[in-house]
């Protein structure tokens, strides 16, 4: 197991690298200065142009990165152009609303995804047909436009759910926990619904296709020989030899889950670090384009670590094919 976490830590890095070190040069090399916002009418030309040379600027891409990895190391991901704000101050401020949406989301969505997918696997034909035909429907549809629907009905409407923050402004500062634990679930409502709505037809239908696949295998048949209940069968056998890949399926969701969240914290204008990365990049600020996305990276990468390391452990075979 050692060696299994210890290849898989190095590919991790290796794969952070080269990610970071692409992102960094497509952004960098693009035409135009970011700096151009700062030049006052009090700054002369001479001044600028120092300023320049003092961050960098004129610097070759590569003595560019090597700098930025160097200060990321020590724990310096650089000073916003657009917020005049450590960048690394912003991502502390932003990542934890991300956080909570994306993990209340995901947990659901997997729960409910992978609830309706076995009940549909073992279900009638019309069953499987009809959430075969709801999952090609929302899917088809993209997550800005169920976001804007959604505020439509819900907030315009019905008026029942605010349309966008994450908090009443109008909220007291007296006002109880449970006022406030309340108000910020009316916010996250919509943005979870819509992320939810994203993630739920790809695991419905993953595992209403394996569940199926499995159910037709003999040893099903021998259970049900047996009298074993249609429930017992689904869960306690059916389901234990689909759950790898319906693990492996959820390590991929996590991180698109943790991406799509940019559009709809736009939508919502909701604080988090999709809303943050998506203004980072109008505005061309650099330092906080790479800092978000090596946050962003960086999750993605422990999520499909973690993932290995779970599927690895419930099914030891996976390490002794891999020669680990």
């Amino acid at each position: 197991m050692k060696k299994f976490i210890f290849k898989k830590l190095v590919s991790s890095l290796i794969l952070l690298f080269l990610i970071t070190l692409a992102v960094f040069a497509l952004t960098h090399l693009q035409p135009g200065n970011p700096y151009l916002d700062r030049l006052g009418p009090d700054v002369s030309a001479e001044q600028f142009e120092e300023m320049l040379r003092k961050l960098g600027y004129y610097d070759p891409i590569w003595m560019k990165y090597f700098k930025w990895l160097g200060r990321v190391l020590r724990g310096d991901l650089g000073f916003s152009i657009k917020h005049g704000q450590a960048v690394i101050e912003l991502i502390k401020k932003y990542l934890s609303h991300s956080i909570i949406l994306v993990s209340i989301s995901f947990l659901f969505s997997s729960i409910a995804g992978v609830a309706i997918g076995i009940k549909a696997g073992g279900g009638p034909k019309w069953l499987k047909k009809i959430i075969q035909s709801s999952s090609i429907l929302i899917l088809s549809l993209p997550s800005f436009f169920m976001g804007i629907l959604l505020i439509k009905w819900f907030s315009y409407d019905l008026k029942w759910l605010p349309a966008s923050g994450m908090y009443s402004l109008k909220l007291a500062e007296s006002a109880s926990f449970l006022e406030i634990l309340i108000d910020r679930i009316q916010h996250m409502f919509l943005p979870v619904v819509v992320l939810m709505l994203m993630n739920i037809p790809a695991i419905v239908q993953f595992t209403m296709v394996n569940m199926e696949n499995e159910l037709g295998a003999d040893y099903i048949k021998t259970a049900k020989s047996k009298g074993i209940d249609n429930k017992s069968i689904l869960w306690k056998h059916a389901f234990r030899n689909i759950a790898i890949p319906v693990v492996a399926l959820l390590s991929l969701q996590a991180p698109m889950i943790f991406s799509g969240a940019m559009i709809t914290e736009t939508i919502f204008s909701y604080p988090g670090m999709g809303k943050l990365g998506f203004d980072a990049v109008l505005a061309r600020d650099y330092p906080l384009i790479m800092g978000v996305l090596l946050v962003n990276t960086v999750v993605v990468v422990f999520v499909n670590f973690c993932a290995d390391f779970i599927y690895a452990f419930i099914d030891p075979r996976i390490r002794l094919v891999r020669g680990d």
